[in-house]
């Protein structure tokens, strides 16, 4: 994104939490994201929020992440190099497949180990074990990953 389009996200985010009429810290708990996410995009800190955070701020606010980022010229989307390019496509497409096989890793695993999971729980790692077989351009969930994962996050 560049300068002035972050601009432009982060002045719709403000008027949009201002329209709600609660604080900035009362909007991020609300979003459930960390204290200082939506600050940082605000003042200019977040260069490059990323589309969870976007996600987050959107829903909390009840739009869409392209509502948020109304009003911006084309020509600044589109991305100049093949590495943004690249970067582009891992956040914007969605492996349906792998996000359901990454559920049922993470299901199996849990009944391994006898763990029952809360919903927010389960979604938060497998948030975590999409993202990483996606970095890593898997196609199928890595299950070393996820297994670490869950004993680092569940003391097993």
């Amino acid at each position: 994104m560049t300068k002035s389009t972050v601009g432009k996200i982060s002045q719709t985010i403000k008027d949009k939490i201002s329209e709600a009429g609660i604080s900035v810290h009362a909007f991020e708990k609300k979003a459930g994201l960390k204290q200082s996410a939506v600050q940082n995009i605000l003042y200019g800190k977040s260069k490059k929020p990323s589309l969870h955070i976007m996600q987050a701020i959107a829903q909390a606010l009840n739009c869409t992440v392209l509502e948020l980022m109304e009003g911006e010229d084309e020509n600044e989307t589109v991305p100049e190099t093949k590495e943004q390019q690249s970067s582009l496509e891992t956040e914007s497409s969605w492996n349906v497949d792998l996000y359901v096989e990454v559920l049922r890793t993470i299901n199996t695993l849990a009944k391994k180990k006898r763990l029952l999971l809360s919903k927010d729980m389960m979604l938060d790692c497998a948030e975590e074990i999409y993202e990483y077989s996606l970095k890593n351009k898997k196609n199928k969930p890595d299950k070393h990953f996820a297994d670490w994962l869950i004993e680092k996050n569940f003391k097993t």
